[in-house]
């Protein structure tokens, strides 16, 4: 029969008690971690019978308690993400991290992108508006997720930001990816002369162009396998390639990827099928436009590749492609 510091000592139902209360702040969450810490080394059998039975009983409770308290889950309640705050103290942050001028334009993107009210990920939820607000300034800005917590000023776990991140990531994925892979609708013959056009009031010296195309490199850390396929010798780093297309209007209406990093531009092209899928969907005499690395084709041009003797007129004609051509770059 244990003695009734020891029953009380081991009383889960008692208020309180761990097992019933949401661990929520950064100082419960560090007491919860010093009490697992506490745990192992009760469990490995180092505790010693001079610390007294109060101690012992301490330990044991704390066992017990561990296998019986929830997980802090949260609840996408509160906190929230002041996106108002932002605006306010600093509107070009705000554009920065969530690329327009107005909450409201903030949540009806939110509406039109069809996330629903809620995003739940591994055990954390949060509204659509916060969740849409953490991906928007995660893909606006470099840095750490410590970084983002800190410009958010949003009093979420490093866990649930990266767990709602990916969330909001694979929704948008799943909704709209095929738009992303290559959207043919913007090849329309309604759509190609005013992309022409607007290349032409740029001064293009191509009439027909229509957008331009480029390989994306994305450096990555040296894989344990297959280092090989991954490595570029032209960046002299371990990668992974995307292919890249840029209309006059400045979206970027095709991405197509993963490639090895050690492909070049003319490869990625031949693997995606681009040139097939125009020929079916894009009017005639209409181009793309790409570097040196491509062959030329009826859909799409490249710069001219000078002799011994360069023509004055190809290096003009380089040159203000050049120009043009760096919208892909970005």
């Amino acid at each position: 029969m244990p003695r009734p510091w020891v029953a009380e000592a081991l009383d889960l139902e008692a208020p309180g008690c761990l097992s019933h209360r949401r661990v929520r702040t950064r100082r419960e969450l560090l007491k919860q971690a010093q009490e697992r810490a506490i745990l192992r080394w009760f469990q490995r059998g180092r505790h010693n019978a001079i610390l007294g039975p109060r101690t012992a009983a301490f330990f044991a409770q704390i066992r017990l308690l561990s296998h019986h308290a929830p997980r802090p889950l949260s609840t996408g309640g509160q906190p929230r993400v002041n996106v108002q705050r932002i605006l306010d103290h600093d509107p070009d942050a705000f554009a920065t991290f969530f690329r327009c001028g107005s909450t409201e334009k903030l949540r009806k993107r939110v509406q039109l992108l069809g996330l629903g009210p809620k995003v739940t990920h591994h055990g954390y939820s949060a509204l659509s508006d916060d969740a849409y607000a953490v991906f928007m300034a995660r893909m606006s800005t470099s840095g750490t997720w410590l970084d983002i917590k800190v410009k958010l000023d949003l009093h979420w776990s490093l866990g649930k930001l990266c767990a709602i991140f990916y969330a909001v990531l694979h929704l948008l994925y799943e909704r709209w990816g095929a738009m992303v892979r290559l959207d043919m609708r913007w090849f329309s013959p309604q759509h190609c002369p005013a992309w022409a056009q607007a290349l032409r009031n740029k001064n293009s010296p191509h009439p027909n162009c229509i957008g331009f195309i480029d390989g994306v490199t994305y450096a990555v850390c040296r894989p344990q396998v297959n280092q090989r396929c991954m490595y570029s010798g032209h960046k002299k780093e371990h990668c992974y390639r995307e292919q890249a297309v840029v209309l006059a209007n400045g979206l970027i209406v095709s991405m197509m990827g993963p490639y090895k990093g050690a492909s070049n531009d003319q490869e990625l092209l031949n693997r995606s099928g681009l040139l097939d899928a125009l020929d079916q969907n894009m009017p005639p005499n209409y181009h793309l436009y790409g570097d040196k690395a491509y062959t030329a084709h009826a859909r799409l041009a490249s710069p001219y590749r000078h002799g011994a003797v360069p023509v004055a007129h190809e290096v003009a004609v380089n040159a203000a492609m050049s120009k043009l051509r760096i919208a892909v770059e970005w």
